[in-house]
């Protein structure tokens, strides 16, 4: 009985969000590495769950390489296509090894610059509402290998508007001091 109790909280906990790592990161998207340097990762809102068994048979990698210039720049407003980020997961020899199961997160504590809602993540973008500085972290779903970035929010245009097409925002961004 206890074991059913607890198998029920887990969906729950599952259905309602993603669990949160106990490294001080909050996880907020899934989806799996770069096959190569010219082209992005594939990653999304909740693309695995509890009942896949997507470690099974995956390649264990040496490390993860981000190729993007660091640190990512961001604009306020405007939409980051998350295939625009490029990370690598790599051999002992740096060879590419293809895609990996990953889980990116952003630090608990904050700051929170980016739009990581769902909403977004089933487009699979992300839309920057503060200006500032944090970082990411990218982790192998299936290993500890993880590689931790700077990102910098930088100010946006008045056509930079990603919010508008939120459903959840509360409220209309235009003419804010956010923007320039």
């Amino acid at each position: 009985m206890a074991k059913k109790i607890g198998l029920a909280m887990l969906m729950i906990l599952l259905f309602f969000g993603m669990a949160q790592s106990k490294e001080g990161w909050s996880p907020f998207a899934e989806g799996y590495t770069s096959e190569s340097r010219s082209e992005g990762v594939d990653a999304g809102w909740r693309m695995f769950t509890i009942a896949t068994d997507i470690c099974t048979g995956t390649p264990k990698p040496k490390k993860l390489i981000v190729y993007n210039k660091l640190p990512l720049v961001l604009h306020l407003g405007r939409w980051f296509p998350m295939d625009h980020l490029i990370v690598v997961a790599v051999d002992t020899h740096n060879r590419p090894i293809g895609p990996v199961p990953i889980v990116i997160e952003e630090p608990m504590e904050g700051p929170f610059l980016i739009n990581t809602g769902g909403y977004m993540l089933t487009n699979s973008r992300l839309c920057p509402e503060q200006i500032g500085s944090t970082q990411l972290r990218i982790r192998d779903m299936c290993d500890t290998t993880h590689v931790i970035f700077d990102v910098k929010v930088v100010p946006g245009t008045k056509k930079d508007t990603c919010y508008k097409e939120d459903p959840y925002y509360p409220e209309s961004v235009e003419g804010s001091s956010k923007m320039k």
